[in-house]
């Protein structure tokens, strides 16, 4: 039987280098493997000091902020951090107010068997709507204590940037990347860069003992200078992190210019959704309004692509339409089972299994029983190997809640 309970939620240039930005007023690569560094193999718990110690009586359940407004707060991107603790880690929302036009980064984290759960709280606020999209990555100080880097999109600036905080001191000038690479065409200089960031996720990390490296993807619409039309690009950049550093983040903070993998013409294709897989591969959700073609495509960096669905039909409602894909999620359940979960606005989870070793589709669901069935705008979960992660999702029914349930397996598997 699929786990279920709900959270209630409110608040629920430089080319080649990492530079220091003002704030707004978004080795080998492993998912688990943060050894030195890292939260471990994911069985463990998170961290420790939640306020219910030896206490195995659980008196709140839910997460909890009576601020939310109906009408004008949106859930605008959510995060279990990259390589996490499966039991008792935080989940990371981004959470705006067209009306007040405000930002929020808030944290907050589910109830254990021994532990309550924690309120939703807010880590910092911004003056506008342009911070679009979050990731967030725990690692362990120099001083051995666990803390968490957190990356946004902020569509601030043009080209837009990732803008990377740390948790510990949030108050603090993060440090930037911005999206944009240059390139040479025959003898003609051109430019590609994202104006409007609009997803992150982490595809891989690696551990050292002066810190670590993640592999960071962004999607978003901008320009290709060799275009004549708008693109929607993903960029990957390599990302370090030294904990030893001393100083402004920028200074631990290391990077070259993104490397631009992939773009679709926004003419010709609307894309929806994007998440990372692993260290050179993401999958996307989009459409194509010329064929009236729904499709979700594996995209590898040195390899062709693959289509993992092309369908006329809406998978969320049956109908023969464009879907409107609102966020996605990818769990790796073993190498030849990797999930990819996405979410209608209006409500519903449609899934795809496919088979990372021999390139081929296990098969698809749309689920139509469980809490998966009335999932909304965002989605985020555990991501490593495991028999039965969580899954975090907004409730269509209620939008100032979550639910949390296992993520529910494909019958066709």
């Amino acid at each position: 039987m699929q786990v279920s309970k709900k959270l209630l939620v409110a608040t629920l240039t430089s080319l080649f280098m990492i530079t220091a930005c003002g704030g707004g007023s978004s080795g080998s690569s492993s998912s688990a493997d943060n050894s030195g560094n890292g939260s471990g193999d994911g069985s463990g718990s998170g961290d420790s000091g939640n306020g219910s110690g030896g206490n195995n009586t659980i008196t709140d359940s839910q997460i909890t902020d009576q601020g939310w407004i109906s009408g004008l707060d949106k859930m605008v991107d959510m995060v279990w951090p990259y390589g996490d603790s499966q039991v008792g880690a935080p989940v990371y929302l981004i959470k705006q107010n067209t009306s007040s036009n405000t930002s929020k980064i808030l944290k907050g984290t589910a109830a254990t068997t021994t532990e309550n759960a924690e309120d939703f709280t807010e880590l910092k606020s911004f003056t506008g709507t342009y911070v679009a999209a979050i990731e967030a990555y725990r690692f362990i100080d120099a001083n051995g204590q666990p803390d968490r880097l957190i990356y946004t999109c902020d569509n601030s600036t043009s080209p837009a940037e990732i803008r990377i905080y740390k948790e510990s001191d949030m108050a603090a000038t993060p440090a930037s990347l911005p999206l944009n690479t240059y390139y040479q065409l025959n003898s003609t200089i051109h430019r590609k860069k994202i104006n409007i960031c609009e997803s992150l996720s982490i595809g891989g990390a690696s551990t050292s003992t002066s810190g670590f490296e993640v592999t960071l993807y962004a999607g978003g619409t901008g320009t290709d200078s060799a275009a004549t039309v708008s693109q929607f690009h993903i960029a990957k950049a390599v990302l370090s992190y030294n904990i030893n550093a001393t100083g402004e983040l920028n200074t631990a903070v290391s990077g070259g210019s993104p490397t631009f993998i992939y773009q679709l013409s926004t003419y010709s294709y609307h894309v929806k959704a994007m998440h990372a897989v692993n260290a050179n591969s993401v999958v996307v959700a989009y459409t194509a309004p010329v064929p009236g073609e729904n499709r979700v495509r594996l995209i590898r960096q040195w390899a062709s692509p693959l289509d993992l669905i092309i369908s006329t039909q809406n998978k969320f409602d049956g109908t023969t339409s464009l879907w409107q894909v609102a966020d996605m999620h990818v769990w790796t359940k073993s190498a030849n089972d990797t999930r990819v979960y996405m979410t209608s606005p209006g409500g519903g989870t449609f899934a795809i299994s496919f088979d990372q070793t021999a390139l081929s589709k296990n098969g698809d669901h749309t689920f139509t029983t469980g809490d998966a069935q009335h999932c909304g705008d965002v989605i985020t979960g555990f991501r490593s190997p495991t028999a039965s992660p969580k899954l975090w999702c907004q409730d269509s029914t209620d939008k100032a809640e979550l639910l949390e349930f296992t993520a529910p397996d494909l019958p066709v598997l």
